[in-house]
């Protein structure tokens, strides 16, 4: 596959990529320029340091724009660092019209876009995803949000970037670490939306994806068929009513995982590694309640602990687990509800799970990883 120019442009995602990625951010940055001409960017540590030279070496209508930056990680999705940034965005005057561009990995995306979204009411942004989880998609899809109280995600809201520029350049600064993160969204995505991308995924020998001279086009097509996917879900269901539900598919027990490593552990797990294992314990609940067959599981199960190793869970992390499930967005009357799979490719949403089967996907995936 031949990584596409223009993956998709519709009344609510537009999302460029290849080798013309730059004049058409070059263009879209004068236009908007115009209505205001001020431009505040916001980068992590990290971006600053690797990314913006290359963005303001290509796109020198940014050179002049006022920088923002927070400290990288998870933890830098928090009230404070929004607050912080509504005040540099007001003590920098920005308009309505003015402009923020987010550049950096999901955290940079979510946090940027929500302070967009609330500033006056609403700015425009722009995502330049830097890392292959937000390529693929933490900055497509118009998420935004924050964490509170260690918990994922839990203010945010729907708002959508005037548009979200793949650079692949931009791969060739991530570790195995960040790319494996990423790697899981992609498994996901092919679990819940695509059989045969998913048959693809899994037949692929990972020497190729990280060999010391990156495979950019194969990273290219993989991150294309990924973004393709999540922008036709999307498109269907914006406020997330119902079909774009797919998409939370190892995200409810990944999310709580998520929050019990930030929380308790000296090294914290990436998003994707967490959301790889709530894959695996989603995949559990999927083979007990929606039929799921045991072969496939057994492979999902093989591919991921190969691909991504594993994270040893106690008797003692299985109540704080639960704990942050208590907090999830999806529990109804007193009810968990998930996405599951009744076969790769076709996902089922609304899925209700007692705490005795969440319990016992919990506990699989603590055996499974003591063995290893």
């Amino acid at each position: 596959m031949q990584f596409p120019l223009k993956i998709t442009e519709t009344k609510i995602s537009t999302v460029i990529a290849g080798s013309s990625v730059w004049d058409s951010l070059d263009g879209l940055v004068a236009e908007l320029i115009q209505k205001d001409g001020k431009v505040f960017i916001l980068s992590d540590d990290n971006t600053a340091r690797l990314c913006l030279p290359l963005l303001l070496d290509k796109v020198k209508g940014l050179q002049r724009s006022v920088m923002l930056n927070i400290s990288p990680g998870e933890s830098g999705k928090n009230p404070e660092n929004a607050i912080s940034l509504w005040n540099a965005l007001a003590s920098g005057e920005a308009s309505r019209n003015s402009l923020l561009i987010n550049l950096g990995g999901g955290v940079v995306s979510d946090l940027g876009g929500f302070v967009a979204s609330t500033y006056k009411r609403g700015i425009p942004f722009i995502n330049i995803p830097t890392t292959l989880m937000a390529m693929a998609d933490a900055a497509i899809g118009g998420k935004t949000a924050i964490n509170l109280q260690s918990v994922k995600n839990i203010v945010g809201s729907f708002s959508l970037p005037e548009a979200t520029f793949l650079c692949p350049e931009f791969l060739s600064t991530l570790n195995k670490s960040h790319l494996l993160s990423g790697l899981s969204e992609i498994f996901k995505i092919s679990l819940v939306a695509d059989k045969s991308f998913w048959e693809y995924l899994s037949s692929l020998d990972t020497g190729q994806l990280f060999s010391k001279q990156l495979n950019l086009p194969l990273w290219e097509e993989l991150i294309a068929r990924s973004a393709m996917m999540k922008c036709k879900i999307v498109e269907a269901d914006f406020f997330e009513k119902d079909s774009r539900a797919v998409l939370n598919f190892g995200h409810t027990i990944g999310h709580a995982i998520e929050s019990l490593s930030f929380r308790d552990k000296q090294m914290p797990l990436t998003h994707g590694e967490a959301i790889a294992i709530g894959i695996l314990c989603e995949s559990y609940l999927s083979m007990h309640q929606c039929g799921l067959e045991e072969k496939e599981f057994r492979r999902i199960t093989q591919l991921f602990i190969s691909t991504f190793g594993d994270y040893g869970i106690t008797d003692k992390d299985i109540p704080v687990i639960l704990g942050f499930l208590n907090q999830d967005k999806k529990i109804r009357d007193g009810i968990q509800y998930f996405t599951l799979i009744s076969s790769p490719g076709k996902a089922m949403i609304k899925q209700p799970c007692d705490r005795d089967q969440i319990i016992r996907s919990l506990e699989f995936y603590r055996n499974l990883t003591s063995k290893h």
